[in-house]
C-alpha cells in the first residue's frame, strides 16, 4: 500500500496477511484475486487496533475476510472521514466492531457479511448520505447502530439473531431510508429521528419499536 499511486488496482493473491493495514491514498482499489474472502484473509496482527482503517477517498475493498480486531473499540474496517468508498463483498467476524463509519459520506457498503462481532456489526456515526445494501449482520451483539446520522439507506440486508437489539436509529438521526429489509432479532428500536422512512413487511420477528 505505501508505495501505491492514485488509480492503482491492488490484487491480492489467496493467503493469510497478519497486519494492521492503513490506507490514506485516495482513488485506489484493494480486492482479493479469486474474489472470495475465505481465502484471502486480513488478520490483524494488534488485536487492540484496526485490523482496516481507511482514512482517503474513493477506495473500493472488496472480497477479503477481516478478522482478529478483537478490542471492543476497534473495527474490522473503520471508515474515517472518507468519501465515495466502497466496501463490498467482504466477510467481518471476531472483531470489536465489524465495520464502522465516523464523519464519512457518500459511501457504499454492499454484500458484506458481519458475523459475531463483540459489539456491534454494523455503526453508522456522524455519517450521512451512504447506502447499506445487500449486507448480513448477525449473531453480533449489536446488529446495526445509526447515531448522529442523516440521509443513509438502509436497503435489501438481512439482520438476525445479534442478541442485544437488531437496528437501532439514535436520536438527530433524521431522513434514513430503511427498507425491504429482513429482521428477525429481539429488539428493534428507532429513537425520535424526524423524517425516517420505514418498510418492515419482510420482518420475521420483533418488529421495529419506536421510542422517545
Amino acid at each position: 500500500m505505501n508505495n501505491s499511486t492514485s488509480g492503482d488496482v491492488i490484487t491480492v493473491s489467496p493467503g493469510t496477511y497478519t497486519e494492521n493495514i492503513k490506507i490514506t491514498k485516495d482513488n485506489l482499489t484493494v480486492r482479493s484475486e479469486s474474489g472470495n474472502p475465505d481465502d484471502t484473509i486480513i488478520q490483524a496482527e494488534n488485536p487492540n487496533d484496526n485490523a482496516l482503517l481507511l482514512k482517503a477517498d474513493n477506495i473500493t475493498i472488496s472480497g477479503f475476510k477481516i478478522i482478529g480486531a478483537t478490542d471492543p473499540l476497534h473495527s474490522g474496517i473503520y471508515l474515517s472521514s472518507c468519501r465515495n468508498c466502497t466496501v463490498d463483498n467482504n466477510k467481518f467476524l471476531n472483531n470489536g466492531l465489524g465495520i464502522y463509519t465516523l464523519y464519512s459520506s457518500g459511501n457504499t457498503v454492499s454484500n458484506n457479511t458481519v458475523i459475531n462481532n463483540k459489539e456491534y456489526g454494523i455503526a453508522i456515526q456522524s455519517s450521512k448520505d451512504n447506502l447499506l445494501s445487500g449486507n448480513t449482520a448477525s449473531d453480533n451483539s449489536r446488529g446495526v447502530h445509526f447515531g448522529n446520522s442523516d440521509g443513509n439507506t438502509f436497503s435489501g440486508n438481512t439482520v438476525k439473531n445479534n442478541s442485544v437489539y437488531g437496528f437501532y436509529i439514535c436520536p438527530r438521526s433524521d431522513r434514513n431510508l430503511i427498507y425491504n429489509n429482513y429482521f428477525n432479532n429481539t429488539n428493534m428500536t428507532i429513537k425520535n429521528g424526524e423524517g425516517n422512512s420505514y418498510n418492515t413487511t419482510k420482518t420475521a420477528g420483533t418488529n421495529i419499536v419506536f421510542e422517545k
